[in-house]
């Protein structure tokens, strides 16, 4: 729908939202229960797509301004001022309680198209900033779900926006937080602090204060992201309350998900449906404690000059390490590598898989060398390296056909069908041996292991290499909002580029005659052309077949 009829939706979107300024003598309860639904549905600016650029285009930003404030002089905010008046005057205009209910859902859609847009409107950063404040000044008074809910929503908006794809825009709202925050910044961050030793103290860790934990979590966040609150932010025991917090999201003492607090997000049946499309929660996972503290702890990481107590640091990477081996959702694995960075750790280490590191010490079913200039090799794999890294090919490496042998069950197809096979490849005198080993750990093992002289000769040759998500974590930079995990899937092997290394054919004992076209053969019969090495590497069974000289 967002593709199809992005400009129509949109408008009929906004049409909505502006029914309170054109709905005089109408009952103001229709006029409310239009308005709550066409704010529910402009929560399609959490995906994103062209729709963004039509919210702009139909001037979301004076229609959540006129949502979020009755007959408030606007102009006034523009004339010079000191920042104390300003704030002053903003604050009476937040206080009125407008349509109170609705702002949750104003800095939600705000926070999202801010988050990807060069577009933005500084007076609603203003206001969100000023929310942000009053959110960590309420501390413990937050007790109900809509005072939680708003108080989320606006902090939750102020974090996405400083971590916009638009510098710009993150820019920007630094800018004005810092503004907001000079009068009494530090003060909330002390009481900030405060509070969340004392929600994580064992007394008080438990599923009712969650939801302000969450709030004061998001509010540390945005703290550290201001360089000038940094060194606050990281003293007294931040690191060791935020491990503790996370071990016991792992242990399962706690689980709460952002729908049981954040509740303008899911308010009938239609929202508790699942949907095809990568969606916010999906990204942070079912657990919000979990999420924001880790989020936390990769920003007082980043920002400790040391972490000089060894036992503070043994449990901190391997309650990390844990989250790698046990949690599933794409946010908080980036957020335990992003922490793992910091320890020479680079990529997604998991108990569970240790990918093809083997492989590499077995020599014998190797087909490609790559020399190095001091005359030095290393033996690899062709079809691991055209998944998982093609730049360490040359085109030549990647013939356009392959012939096929006799009909057999399972068979080798011979060295002079596949000339690709036993070449050697030179690499040029500027690649650093030491790193190209360590990146072929990467690509095998789907971690690396490096001080921070290698790091830096890795970080260049990953960037020429496009590995983009190595380059990331080498560059210890907290991933966009929805960046996906690299994949380990091997599917494309079975396709057009595993084709040209495949030295196998699979083929189904046929039961009945059907119809069978192979994209790369003229054989008849239902088979597969796969990679002997992949096979014995995944399967064990077929390790034993393949070791015993199997032929069929």
């Amino acid at each position: 729908m967002t593709s199809l009829c992005s400009g129509p939706l949109i408008k009929a979107i906004i049409g909505g939202m502006r029914v309170w300024r054109l709905g005089s003598g109408k009952g103001v309860n229709d006029l409310v229960s239009l308005l709550d639904e066409a704010c529910r549905l402009a929560l399609i600016t959490r995906w994103p797509g062209e729709h963004h650029n039509h919210f702009w285009e139909q001037g979301i930003d004076k229609v959540l301004l006129d949502l979020l404030l009755e007959n408030f002089d606007k102009q006034a905010l523009e004339h010079p001022l000191t920042p104390q008046a300003r704030i002053s005057i903003a604050q009476q205009g937040l206080d009125t309680n407008f349509l109170i209910a609705l702002r949750p859902y104003i800095w939600e859609i705000f926070g999202w198209l801010a988050f990807t847009q060069i577009f933005s409107l500084p007076m609603l950063i203003f206001f969100d900033s000023l929310s942000f404040v009053e959110a960590i000044c309420k501390g413990c008074q937050i007790s109900e779900n809509d005072d939680t809910s708003r108080s989320e929503s606006s902090s939750r908006a102020v974090l996405v926006m400083m971590h916009s794809s638009s510098t710009y825009i993150a820019s920007k709202v630094r800018l004005i937080l810092s503004g907001v925050l000079e009068i009494k910044g530090n003060e909330c961050l002390k009481r900030l602090l405060y509070l969340l030793d004392y929600g994580s103290s064992a007394n008080n860790f438990g599923s009712a204060n969650i939801p302000k934990t969450v709030v004061e979590l998001v509010c540390l966040i945005c703290y550290s992201g201001l360089p000038e609150y940094q060194k606050n932010v990281t003293r007294g025991d931040g690191i060791r309350t935020l491990v503790t917090s996370i071990r016991r999201c792992l242990s399962n003492e706690v689980c709460t998900s952002r729908r049981s607090f954040a509740l303008h997000f899911y308010h009938n049946v239609f929202y508790e449906r699942t949907c095809c499309w990568m969606t916010a929660e999906e990204w942070e996972g079912k657990d919000a404690l979990l999420f924001y503290s880790l989020w936390g702890l990769a920003e007082l990481v980043q920002h400790s000059s040391d972490i000089d107590h060894s036992h503070i640091k043994s449990n901190l990477i391997k309650t990390v390490q844990e989250v790698l081996d046990n949690v599933s959702a794409p946010g908080p694995r980036w957020l335990a590598a992003n922490i793992l960075s910091y320890f020479g750790v680079y990529g997604f280490p998991n108990k569970h898989d240790k990918g093809f590191g083997r492989a590499l010490e077995d020599k014998e079913h190797t087909d490609l060398q790559l020399l190095f200039a001091n005359g030095e090799s290393v033996s690899v794999h062709k079809i691991i390296l055209a998944v998982r890294c093609p730049s360490l090919l040359p085109p030549e490496q990647f013939p356009q056909s392959a012939e096929t042998t006799d009909n057999f069950l399972v068979k080798d197809v011979p060295r002079k069908c596949c000339p690709m096979l036993q070449k050697e490849v030179r690499l040029s005198a500027r690649v650093d041996q030491q790193a190209l080993l360590k990146l072929l750990d990467y690509v095998y093992f789907g971690y690396v292991e490096a001080g921070e002289d290698l790091a830096r000769k890795l970080k260049t040759l990953s960037k020429s290499c496009n590995m983009q998500p190595l380059f990331l974590m080498l560059c210890r930079k907290i991933p966009k909002w929805g960046t996906p995990i690299p994949s380990s899937d091997f599917t494309d092997a079975l396709g057009p580029l595993g084709f040209q290394f495949a030295d196998i054919i699979l083929e189904a004992e046929e039961t009945e005659k059907m119809p069978w076209a192979c994209s790369f053969c003229s054989l008849l019969v239902p088979h597969m052309h796969a990679h002997k090495f992949i096979l014995q590497s995944r399967c064990k069974y077929l390790q034993a077949l393949f070791l015993s000289g199997m032929q069929e």
